[in-house]
């Protein structure tokens, strides 16, 4: 990486005193350059996974302009710096950057709250304005199509090396599913990759990754951020927290359906992701690349018994979801 040509077609002419990779993320290339007086980020979109790029980057351009229009401070959106071109990335050697500051992170005892918090707000300003939403464009095709997934998963001939119990589990959970997220739920610009790690609670809750940022469900944004989580404790309090925060920052964005869906959102991520590391696990496909076949496959019974624990609270879950959204309209 030409780090020079890079800061200089931003309009940084100095050089980090250090530079190093960041490898918390599994999809784009990131760096963490630091300055004498600050740090920033420098990341390399990977094209194999957005195959068009400058979708990905106007979206976010969309972003950045409805949020440097919001007044209030309780959520921010990351805010990516404009190139000496006038748009938010650079090009060089085949390869498309773009630049942040870094966003320091704090500890919080309200962590749950805010993450759930920040991820409905995020939605709610984005959708507020119904011109904005006209101008996003969809960056990954079938990126959250459980059945599609699925159906790959069936039909490989490897789809033996997995239970037939699961698999049949899987299969009619794929029923359940097609009846809600049906034509007449209302989709939204959402995150689109609402897990724990993509909100930074620092001096501001701020929400990263936006590469995803498009037409989809609120329920698979909050289900991923139960599903992300929950992954280590199934604890109704964890699930309780973040439906509050949701419920306080979408502030009466939703219908009915829509409230009504949040629970099966919970059930659609933990199985679509089930679903693709188990592909990764017989080797039908490369999602995960960082991780060996008896990796996926253990993680894939990890998400399984997730799924197990939501499907049989059903009840109390559902409780919880109704009381919150409830109460945050009193």
């Amino acid at each position: 990486m030409d780090t020079g040509y890079i800061l200089n077609k931003f309009g940084i002419n100095e050089m980090p005193i250090s530079i190093k990779k960041l490898t918390s993320g599994n999809i784009n290339s990131t760096f963490l350059a630091e300055f004498k007086n600050r740090k920033i980020v420098i990341q390399s979109l990977n094209r194999n996974v957005f195959k068009n790029c400058y979708d990905v980057m106007n979206n976010i351009s969309i972003v950045n302009e409805i949020f440097d229009k919001y007044q209030k401070n309780d959520v921010a959106a990351v805010k990516f710096h404009t190139a000496l071109s006038g748009v938010n990335y650079i090009e060089h050697e085949e390869s498309m950057y773009r630049i942040c500051d870094y966003i320091s992170e704090d500890n919080s005892d309200n962590a749950l709250f805010l993450t759930g918090f920040a991820y409905g707000k995020f939605i709610k300003i984005i959708n507020t304005n119904s011109d904005n939403i006209k101008k996003f464009r969809n960056t990954i095709s079938d990126f959250h199509n459980y059945s599609s997934y699925l159906q790959r998963l069936i039909n490989n001939p490897d789809s033996s090396m997995i239970s037939r119990i699961i698999l049949l589990r899987l299969s009619s959970l794929e029923n359940v599913l097609s009846t809600t997220f049906d034509s007449d739920l209302k989709r939204r610009i959402t995150h689109n990759d609402a897990k724990a790690d993509n909100v930074i609670i620092g001096s501001t809750v701020t929400v990263i990754d936006l590469d995803t940022v498009m037409e989809g469900y609120v329920a698979i944004d909050y289900g991923d951020t139960i599903r992300s989580f929950t992954a280590d404790n199934l604890s109704f309090d964890i699930i309780q927290s973040i439906t509050e925060g949701y419920a306080k920052g979408l502030d009466g964005l939703l219908d009915a359906r829509e409230i009504a869906s949040l629970y099966y959102g919970i059930l659609y991520v933990t199985a679509e992701l089930a679903v693709r590391y188990f592909s990764d696990y017989i080797g039908s496909t490369d999602y995960f690349k960082t991780k060996t076949p008896s990796m996926c496959q253990i993680r894939a019974q990890q998400l399984i018994n997730q799924l197990d624990f939501f499907l049989k609270y059903e009840g109390i879950i559902k409780r919880i979801i109704n009381n919150s959204f409830k109460n945050s309209s009193k």
